[in-house]
């Protein structure tokens, strides 16, 4: 089994970091499903998700986890972000 999983690191973007997974749905190789099965539990639409990193693993692996901000988390996270722009002394919209 082959994985037809693409991933392409975009810095060009105001020098703002972008990952996009390109993923081959004809694919039969496991981590391809796990990717599918992952982008169905989101629902196939788009939705706020939460990087947490790094964290550190076995051996010194550093790990990021990458998952969706639940309706009932989102007041929360937005309070956090309104005070990491207030840190960063860049002027909030409301």
């Amino acid at each position: 089994m082959t994985s037809r999983i693409t991933i392409e690191v975009d810095f060009e973007n105001n020098n703002q970091p972008m990952i996009r997974v390109i993923q081959d749905r004809s694919s039969d190789d496991v981590r391809d499903k796990l990717l599918k099965y992952f982008a169905e539990k989101l629902g196939y639409a788009s939705t706020w998700l939460k990087v947490k990193f790094p964290q550190y693993g076995p051996e010194n692996a550093l790990i990021y986890t990458i998952h969706p901000i639940t309706p009932e988390q989102l007041e929360e996270e937005a309070k956090i972000m309104m005070e990491q722009v207030r840190v960063a002394g860049t002027p909030a919209h409301d």
